[in-house]
């Protein structure tokens, strides 16, 4: 009973808390006064976008200058890899933070760490040979050859990423920035606490501050580049760098959306298709096992296999249905973080959760950024070189007014 009162009270202070944020979020929205924001998500060694937003910055200073405007440009990790431009990457990410320092309060340059930076300075600056096997086949061999090739050593940009990046930011409109995810459980409260974050991040900026202090010293330090590496060994870091969305995403959004359209006599034809191949790998399974193992894993194959599928001869249809929103799980994550969103990238994918969390990692098959500023959330494409509103500012008004008119309801305010 006194557990059930307890959590009541906690529920109630989460809803008083989020009330005044999204309150606060209202009025600084109408009155101007937040920053415009670019988000870009991982580059993975491609540099023309960067590009751009570097002049977009530039543009800003020029244009902006003594209004009283700021700009404030987020980066979600894993700039290099994969791709051929990696000193370009590096040298772009450099130049945004020389924008910053050249124009404090009105250009803001907040770039964080993804999984590939930590497998890059692992091996580069920590000479952890362990992350070298995983860094190459990843896509870091690439990287390697470019730096190497412009006479850059993995070292350098290992130190400039410890000097300058961040685990997760929090921006002035209340929206959390992290590379990979944030862990829940499936009444949406988060697996790292907002406390043991913080806890992480100033670590974090302990190492920033010794190694600006003393570069010698630090590179000398075995003692401290053993702490560094153990620091980025941490279960709970490590989920903020490489979560999944089983692992989070999965508890708010329904991922089982897509429905299979396919008669008896091609469903009959399919589950004999998978048989045979079952069988093939399978060769011990006995006939019941392997009708089993078609049954739990038929949808799945037909999903992920559809063309392979379609060539062997069977007929079917796959419908996209628009994913069932648990609303209850995403306001208490979203009122366990004490924030109004979260933008992420890592997934490889665009994703849109009723525009309170946003993944931004498009840059696979529409390489470009957002912006989020008074007009709302949009998408400046680099194929198409214009700004593609997302969310209109009215809209997102609207669905801020909303949430505030029930959280007021659910506490009984006038």
């Amino acid at each position: 009973m006194i557990n059930k009162q307890m959590q009541c009270l906690e529920n109630k202070v989460l809803m008083e808390r989020r009330l005044v944020r999204l309150k606060k979020l209202r009025d600084d929205i109408n009155k101007g006064t937040l920053p415009q924001l670019i988000i870009f998500g991982d580059k993975h060694g491609d540099a023309e976008d960067l590009e751009r937003i570097a002049d977009q910055a530039r543009n800003f200073v020029r244009n902006h200058h003594d209004l009283g405007k700021k700009l404030t440009i987020i980066g979600h990790g894993d700039g290099f890899d994969r791709g051929n431009q990696n000193v370009e990457v590096f040298e772009l990410l450099r130049e945004l933070k020389a924008i910053e320092k050249e124009n404090p309060g009105q250009v803001e340059v907040r770039l964080l760490w993804g999984n590939h930076d930590v497998m890059l300075m692992q091996y580069n600056l920590l000479q952890d040979q362990e992350a070298l096997g995983d860094w190459l086949s990843e896509g870091g061999l690439q990287t390697y050859k470019d730096f190497r090739g412009a006479e850059i050593e993995g070292k350098d940009v290992a130190l400039f990423m410890l000097e300058n990046f961040e685990l997760f930011y929090i921006d002035e409109w209340g929206m959390f920035h992290v590379h990979a995810g944030i862990p829940m459980d499936k009444d949406g409260v988060p697996s790292i606490s907002n406390a043991r974050m913080v806890e992480r991040q100033n670590q974090l900026n302990s190492f920033k501050d010794k190694l600006k202090t003393d570069r010698k010293e630090f590179l000398e330090n075995q003692e401290l580049l053993k702490e560094v590496k153990e620091f980025f060994e941490q279960k709970d870091l490590l989920w903020l760098l490489w979560a999944q969305p089983e692992h989070w995403l999965d508890h708010v959004a329904d991922p089982d959306n897509k429905e299979i359209i396919i008669d008896e006599q091609n469903e009959e034809k399919s589950f004999t298709i998978l048989k045979k191949w079952l069988r093939k790998y399978r060769p011990n399974l006995s006939d019941d096992e392997l009708s089993s193992q078609v049954n739990a894993q038929w949808k799945d194959i037909l999903l992920t296999r559809e063309d392979v599928v379609k060539r062997c001869g069977v007929d079917f249809q796959v419908i996209t249905k628009e994913k069932k929103i648990n609303r209850a799980v995403l306001d208490n994550f979203l009122m366990r973080l004490s924030v109004n969103g979260v933008f992420f990238g890592h997934i490889h994918e665009l994703v849109n959760v009723e525009n309170k969390i946003v993944g931004i990692d498009v840059d696979d098959q529409d390489p470009g950024h957002f912006m989020l500023d008074e007009s709302g959330l949009s998408f400046n494409s680099l194929s198409r070189r214009r700004n593609e509103q997302i969310v209109s500012m009215d809209c997102f008004l609207n669905s801020i007014t909303e949430e505030i008119n029930v959280l007021k309801e659910q506490l009984r305010l006038p």
